[in-house]
């Protein structure tokens, strides 16, 4: 991670990002960030799987 303005690292410069712009840079590869916008992706993913199977868990648990 390179530090930009006033020794800032370039990572928050680039909050601003569209998630299209992200997952185009994250399919090209060629970045240092590539593995961590893979790596956040997929913790996203298993997340909202999490989520929903304890929702179920949850809703077959209080119904039964």
């Amino acid at each position: 991670m390179r530090a930009a303005h006033g020794g800032r690292p370039e990572i928050v410069d680039d909050l601003t990002q569209k998630p299209k712009e992200l997952a185009e840079e994250a399919e090209r590869g060629r970045s240092e960030r590539t593995p961590w916008l893979a790596i956040s992706g997929v913790t996203l993913a298993v997340g909202v799987l999490v989520a929903i199977v304890l929702g179920i868990a949850l809703a077959v648990y209080l119904i039964a």
